[in-house]
Formats: structure tokens, sequence, C-alpha cells
């Protein structure tokens, strides 16, 4: 006959496991969760602050473009303006910490871009506080996309 304790401690384990199959369990107290993506880009680009990247593309292709930043110093990446109509965002911007256990830990920020058309634009990403309305952006990042013909 199993006692109390080993009978919670077997529902526990079997929690955490169908926890860990349905897609992660999220600990800690930080206001801004850190969410993992499951998909998968077909590019992965580390955008370097105050320079301009190119990348070319063709329609279906989905880009990640990822930015170093600190979330504990208030400051985020954000995209300036609105994408051209042969690009479109895939979900909100993640944030990754670098070191999870450490709070405030500096990490990247990733965007998701997924090409719908041909074209070409130059995408401005600013490192901001939010709440500061008028300040101007302390680092900016370009990138340079050309979306051409299938291939």
């Amino acid at each position: 006959m199993m006692n109390i304790d080993a009978r919670f401690a077997r529902r526990c384990l079997s929690l955490v496991i169908a926890a860990g199959m349905s897609g992660g369990i999220a600990v800690g107290c930080d206001s801004a969760p850190v969410r993992r993506t499951m998909v998968q880009p077909d590019i992965v680009d580390v955008l370097h602050t105050d320079s301009t990247t190119r990348q070319s593309t063709r329609p279906g292709m989905l880009m990640a473009f990822d930015l170093p930043g600190h979330a504990g110093t208030g400051y985020a990446w954000r995209l300036l303006g609105s994408l051209p109509s042969f690009l479109e965002m895939s979900g909100d911007p993640v944030f990754t910490p670098a070191d999870p256990d450490r709070m405030g830990s500096s990490g990247l920020t990733r965007f998701l871009v997924k090409a719908t058309g041909t074209g070409k634009a130059t995408l401005v990403f600013e490192y901001v506080r939010g709440w500061e309305k008028d300040a101007a952006p302390v680092r900016t990042a370009r990138v340079e996309i050309e979306s051409g013909g299938g291939g």
C-alpha cells in the first residue's frame, strides 16, 4: 500500500511531465514573462546596433531578427513605423534572457517577419523607454530587405 506522500509525489511528477509535454513550465516572478516560440524561422540574423544589415528573402520565408538588450533597464526594442505590404509581423517581439535565472539579465529580443510578396524596404528598430515619449532612441538598427520571386 502506497502512503500519502508517495502518491502526492507521483501525482506531482505526472503533472510536471504533462506540463512539459504541453509546451513548458513558466517559473519566475518577472513582470514580462519569457515566452518560447516553437516556430522555426528560415533565416536568423542578429542585427548590429547603429548599423544597417542587408537581407535577401523570397515570399513565404520567415525571418528572425534578434536585437541585444537588457530587460532591467526599462529599454525595449520597437519597430519604427509600419511594415510594407509585402511583409507581415508574426506575433509580438519576444525577449529571451541570456541567463533566465538572473533578473534583469541581458538577452535578445526577437522579431519574426514573414515575406508575403516581393519588394524592397528598410526596417528601422529603436531601443527606447516606452514612457519617454520625446526622447531620442539610445540605439537603432536597420535592416534592408529585398524579397524576390520564388526560387
